[in-house]
């Protein structure tokens, strides 16, 4: 499995969502935001995402995990930024039928609306999950 670190991604399980799993810690910034639910098919998600240093112009830390029961499964994602992509990529699931991402988009002036789209290649299960990051001008 990739393994993704943002500069300035706090180490270790920091936050322990509600769905049972631990995510990682965002950095110190403005307006933090988490979210978790269910996908499709059974399978579990978590969303964190705060302004990095935050303004226009600065970064937003988003994080993820998709949690499923079943190892070496191919899921495609996307990060969106009001609407607007800001990262994908793919990843499979480890042993345990995991897998996270940490990544980093740009800040757009006032609040940012970050949506989590992932689809496992396999199953065609969905995941889909927004926080809000408010702005911090």
């Amino acid at each position: 499995m990739r393994k993704t670190t943002l500069t300035g991604l706090a180490a270790g399980v920091a936050l322990t969502t509600a769905v049972g799993f631990g995510a990682p810690a965002l950095a110190h910034g403005h307006g933090n935001s988490k979210a978790h639910g269910d996908c499709t098919a059974g399978s579990t998600w978590a969303l964190m995402a705060g302004a990095n240093r935050g303004g226009e112009g600065h970064t937003v830390e988003v994080s993820f995990k998709i949690r499923t029961d079943t190892g070496g499964e191919v899921w495609d994602w996307q990060i969106l930024d009001n609407g607007i992509d800001g990262t994908s990529g793919q990843d499979t699931t480890d042993s345990n039928g995991d897998f996270q991402e940490s990544r980093s988009v740009p800040n757009q002036k006032g609040p940012d609306v970050i949506t989590l789209n992932a689809t496992n290649t396999v199953t065609g299960e969905t995941c889909t999950g927004t926080v809000t990051v408010k702005g911090s001008h």
